[in-house]
């Protein structure tokens, strides 16, 4: 490397000469430690770690209270927990245990799924007061006093509990009163032993299907889902130490209304012809008054009690609850004198008028929350709401138009308010790429009216909404006539999807089937899962395959999970970190396996490894030794220190004038990983957009046209020869036009593109329509990496006479690095180009063709980058070897990694100088940077 290239690397660092080569410091001027030792900034664990580390550690100390305090269940056939009150003056008022002589049968209360017990306790006492009875009230399985784990919170298995119960205390009948869910409860007690039950009354209870919540069983199991799945994810990863378990809101309250089956509430109130009362608050927004009065209609010989107040008034409101004990006594007297109303045979069941007032209300702001999850589901749940006769068609459809328009609207709002910078924060950086918006900008700027009818047509196109709609935000496009482009869109789709779930529901049978087919109540779950994954199916596959490009996007996703090297880095590298940690154990040693490189420092240019500083050490030995002079070279670069974008700026200007180096240039994270954040910059407004993007320690590096590699070399000290694990070529992605078709449609019809159809798209969206001129050849990405659609193929085989070329090229490096630095290079991995061969790389066009294989006497080897310890070859993303085969191979590749470790500290110190194991502080920080590194994402840059 040139004296002028050197000085515009360290002028570019800020640093002195020998810091800058690594030999005296940590390549940003601080001085002091080995070449290639962690800089100081490293050791420190990242906050975010800290944070995620000392809440995982308090999470786990909550479990471990949770199971240590939780109650040892009682013994098997044991009954339910009570409290027992009788009227003042008997011995058993307010006590815990068996009670009265009393000959007037008991009372006995149902809570509801909100609590336990303990919460009508003063009703209770009132009641007792009142009437002179036995009043028992029991805690529910899994509440209170009786709480265990049970399999099923269900009405039917506490109906089991209460039968038991009864048993237990010789109650041969009583009066039951339910309260909220607890009416499930009682009814189920009632179908299962119709003798012990003396009377009916249902407090602020459930009734029949149509009037809990969304008035469906199948749509309700779904939301119950989401319900249960929230409670269950707080108990187990929130540190709350056991107080959600005790709180009315846990995952046995989501479980009562997910295992909970209202469909047997309507048939047995319309054929039940014992006594009944029902007591309700007119203001109840928790279960409608309409459910008592829909109760009142199937069941005539019903005697009623409605009151101003809500769900809690009996409970809550003394003179409320005074009322409903005088009534409950008159009611329980008649009942044994046998004067209570008892209905004869009845009609068929009366079909529930259309909820209005209040309940419609409440109802259409469930459908709004509900739609905010899931449009188009909430849509079709709304048709059954409709067909169950639950709501209005205009209530139902009103809900959903409102909930979609002020989707609409909100996503607009996030692109005029947020801008583009939003578009790089989570989570719409994970769910919406810039790139795409940037398409759609397009879109509205050149097509005119045609580009805001998008606005419409994305209404019926999946996936296409959210850049759409955040696009026009962001160019902020007029309002007025998006509202009437918004409002159009949604009036076209939204009523007649509620219309079609309202006939198809009718023609089903709706709720009924669930009457005819017992097997579907049990199996709801499942049904709705089937439902909402077949609407899926119908958005995703059946619409897109009705086109041409549609169909080519779903054999991509087929392809992307059929062929392995395609799949994703955690699924695909999970057997090689198994290797890497299995080695590490089995020789009591994490760090150790960072010996393998003393040249390196102490981590050994493991992973996260600063690049700059591993890129110094070859640097340095580039020139020395006395094999292969001027065969390599080290492509010249500068570390960019993180900092203000002016002065990032400034130093990549000092390094291109100092260094004579002209755009295009390669801009990359310091700490590097599969490619990711590495751009090739074409000017400064590029330059400028990606530190915009990255604000960490960058590397600038020459651009160096020709044929990549990636070379994985390893020599065992003492050996003059070093071996070749395995040499891949990486060779970009390209189409040659045929004069008709636009690139996209050439990406999609070629086969071997098209898995990563969507990724190439990406890079090359700013021409994707563009049609390619016949016989061009366009390439689509330049970064030789498989994450950024480079094709991967192992030659070590085929181009033995390139592979020796290599071999002996990188054994004079590593003699240089020796000669240089006094310490050993053992294990590598090198991003290799070959300049002067038949093709070049680049995003312009060229009509050479591909030369399988470098020219032997190709006249210069210049290497762009470099990992070390525990890294391996590209074979798992090579589609010609077989998992099998190319995991074996890795697998290898790890093990001989860790013998070299093992040799190089076994030499002590020798001329290979011993390695250091790897600190805990340096590991932990590599790893963190590496996640960082993982994290990161790919930028799509505009042109210059």
């Amino acid at each position: 490397m040139s004296d002028t290239a050197q000085n515009a690397r360290i002028s570019a660092a800020g640093g002195t000469p020998d810091a800058a080569a690594g030999s005296g410091g940590d390549g940003s001027g601080n001085g002091g430690g080995s070449a290639g030792d962690a800089p100081r900034g490293r050791t420190r664990v990242p906050r975010k770690w800290l944070f995620f580390g000392v809440f995982l550690l308090l999470a786990l100390a909550s479990n471990a209270v949770r199971h240590f305090r939780e109650p040892e269940p009682p013994p098997e056939g044991a009954p339910l927990a009570t409290r027992e009150f009788a009227a003042v003056g008997s011995e058993t008022a307010g006590s815990t245990t068996a009670g009265t002589s009393s000959a007037a049968a008991p009372v006995l209360f149902i809570h509801s799924a909100w609590g336990d017990g303990s919460a009508l306790v003063p009703l209770a006492e009132r009641v007792a007061g009142a009437t002179g009875r036995r009043v028992i009230v029991p805690d529910l399985p899994g509440a209170g006093a009786s709480v265990w784990r049970v399999s099923d919170y269900s009405g039917r298995a506490a109906a089991e509990e209460l039968a038991a119960l009864l048993d237990a205390k010789h109650v041969a009948g009583a009066h039951i009163v339910a309260f909220g869910q607890g009416g499930a409860a009682a009814v189920e007690l009632a179908r299962l032993r119709p003798a012990a039950v003396r009377s009916l009354a249902l407090v602020s209870s459930v009734g029949a299907q149509e009037f809990d919540l969304l008035g469906n069983h199948i749509v309700n199991k779904i939301v119950f889902t989401f319900h249960l799945a929230f409670t269950r994810l707080a108990e187990v990863a929130l540190p709350h130490f056991g107080a959600l378990d005790r709180s009315p809101v846990n995952a046995r309250y989501a479980r009562v209304f997910w295992d909970g089956d209202l469909t047997v509430m309507k048939p047995f109130l319309g054929a039940y012809r014992g006594p009944l009362f029902l007591a309700h608050g007119e203001d109840d927004w928790v279960v409608a008054a309409d459910t008592a009065r829909y109760t009142k209609e199937i069941a005539p010989q019903a005697e009623t009690f409605f009151t101003a107040g809500g769900h809690w008034v009996f409970e809550h409101d003394d003179a409320a609850g005074n009322e409903l004990a005088q009534r409950l006594g008159k009611f329980f007297m008649s009942a044994e004198k046998g004067t209570a109303g008892n209905a004869a045979a009845g009609n068929a069941l009366p079909r529930p008028q259309p909820a209005h007032g209040a309940r419609m209300w409440v109802l259409m702001v469930i459908i709004i929350l509900c739609a905010f999850v899931a449009e188009d589901p909430t849509c079709l749940a709304s048709g059954l709401l409709v067909a169950n006769g639950v709501l209005s068609f205009t209530a139902a459809t009103t809900a959903c138009l409102i909930s979609i328009l002020i989707g609409d609207f909100t996503l607009y709002l996030v692109g005029y308010t947020l801008g583009r910078p939003a578009l790089r924060v989570p989570p719409l950086r994970w769910i919406l790429p810039e790139y795409k918006i940037d398409r759609m900008a397009g879109w509205f700027e050149k097509k005119g009216f045609q580009g805001l009818l998008l606005i419409v047509t994305s209404r019926f196109i999946p996936a296409s909404r959210l850049p759409t709609f955040v696009s026009a935000g962001i160019m902020r496009l007029s309002l007025w006539r998006l509202g009437i482009l918004f409002f159009v869109a949604a009036a076209l789709w939204t009523p007649p999807l509620v219309w079609v779930a309202w006939h198809l529901s009718e023609k089903l049978g709706g709720d009924a089937m669930f009457e005819r087919f017992e097997v579907l109540k049990h199996n709801a779950m499942w049904v709705a899962l089937g439902l909402l994954f077949g609407f899926w199916f119908l958005m995703h596959v059946l619409v897109p395959a009705l086109t041409w490009r549609g169909r080519r996007r779903i054999v991509a996703r087929m392809r992307r999970r059929r062929h392995h090297e395609f799949w994703r880095d955690w699924l695909l590298y999970a057997p090689v970190a198994g290797t890497v940690i299995w080695n590490a154990l089995r020789r009591f040693n994490l760090g150790g396996v960072a010996a393998a490189n003393p040249a390196l420092g102490s981590h050994g240019g493991f992973t996260g490894s600063a690049k700059s500083e591993m890129l110094g050490v070859l640097e340095k030995g580039a020139g020395s030794g006395e094999r292969g002079a001027g065969e390599k070279s080290i492509a010249r670069f500068a570390r960019i220190p993180a900092g203000e974008n002016s002065a990032r700026l400034d130093a990549l200007r000092r390094f291109m004038r100092d260094a004579g180096v002209a755009f295009p240039i390669v801009l990359k994270p310091d700490t590097g990983d599969d490619g990711l954040g590495v751009n090739r910059i074409a000017g400064e407004r590029q330059a400028a957009e990606w530190f915009e993007h990255f604000r960490e320690d960058a590397l600038a590096q020459e651009w160096v046209a020709g044929d990549e590699f990636e070379v994985l070399w390893c020599r065992r000290p003492g050996e003059t020869r070093g071996r070749l694990l395995s040499v891949c070529t990486k060779t970009p992605p390209a189409v040659t036009g045929d004069g008709r078709r636009a690139l996209e449609d050439l990406i999609l019809a070629d086969d071997s593109l098209v898995a990563d159809a969507d990724l190439l798209l990406r890079f090359n969206w700013q021409r994707a329509e563009g049609v390619l001129p016949a016989g061009e050849r366009a390439v689509l990405s330049d970064i030789g990496t498989a994450a950024c659609g480079s094709r991967v193929k192992e030659i070590s085989s085929a181009g033995s006479e390139v592979c020796e070329r290599f071999a002996a090229a990188l054994d004079a490096l590593a003699d240089g690095v020796f000669a240089a630095t006094g310490k050993g290079l053992h294990y590598a991995a090198f991003d290799v180009r070959l300049t002067g061969t038949a093709a070049t790389t680049g995003t312009g066009t060229s009509t050479a063709p591909r030369s399988p294989l470098p020219v032997p006497h190709s006249p210069r080897l210049v290497i762009t980058g470099v990992s070390g310890a525990c890294t391996v070859g590209s074979l798992l993303r090579d589609p010609a070897l077989r998992l099998r085969d190319a995991l074996r191979a890795v697998r290898a590749q790890i093990t001989e990694c860790f013998a070299i470790a093992d040799a190089v500290r076994a030499a002590g110190s020798t001329s290979t100088a011993a390695g250091r194991p790897l600190h805990t502080a340096s590991g932990l920080a590599l790893l963190a940077a590496r996640a960082e590194a993982r994290g990161r994402h790919l930028i799509d840059l505009h042109s210059e």
